[in-house]
C-alpha cells in the first residue's frame, strides 16, 4: 500500500510520488529518467543493511532485514537470469527442501521494496541496477 508523498520505485517509470485521491491512489512519474539505481548497504553496524533507491532526484531509504538484504544481494549477482525459489533454497539453506520458506521470504521482501523485484523466476525488475557494498573481507 502506497504512502502518501513517499517516493515509489516502479521500473518502467522510475520514482513515483502517490498521491490518495479519494478511495485510491494517483502515482506520478518524478521525473524523465525511468532507471533505478539501487544501492545496498551491507558495510553499517551487522544486522542493519540499508537500502537506498534513486532516480535522478531525491532517493528514498529504507532499513532491511538481513534475509532480506541477502535475498536482494544474491538477486544483484546472478543478474537478469533469476533465480528459482528451489535454487534460492540451496543458495541459502543448502537444498531445496525450504522453498516456500523463500517464496513467503520474497514475498515479504516485495511488499518492502515493490517492483524492485520481479517473479518467475525471482530477479530485479528491467530497468533496476544493484550495488551492494559489502564488509571488507576478514582474514
Amino acid at each position: 500500500m502506497p504512502v502518501a508523498h513517499r517516493a515509489l520505485a516502479i521500473p518502467g517509470l522510475g520514482l513515483c510520488l502517490p498521491e490518495r485521491i479519494g478511495d485510491g491512489w494517483l502515482v506520478r512519474p518524478t521525473e524523465l529518467d525511468h532507471t533505478i539505481t539501487a544501492r545496498l548497504d551491507l558495510t553499517g553496524s551487522p544486522g542493519n543493511p540499508v537500502l537506498e533507491v534513486r532516480s535522478d532526484h531525491e532517493p528514498w531509504r529504507t532499513a532491511l532485514t538481513p534475509r532480506h538484504a541477502d535475498l536482494l544481494a544474491r538477486l544483484g549477482d546472478v543478474g537478469r537470469v533469476g533465480l528459482t525459489a528451489e535454487q534460492l533454497s540451496v543458495a541459502i539453506y543448502g537444498d531445496p527442501a525450504h522453498a516456500v520458506t523463500v517464496r513467503a521470504e520474497i514475498s515479504r521482501l516485495r511488499r518492502v521494496v515493490g517492483a524492485l523485484v520481479s517473479t518467475n523466476p525471482y530477479r530485479l525488475a528491467d530497468g533496476v541496477q544493484l550495488m551492494v557494498l559489502r564488509p571488507p573481507a576478514q582474514v
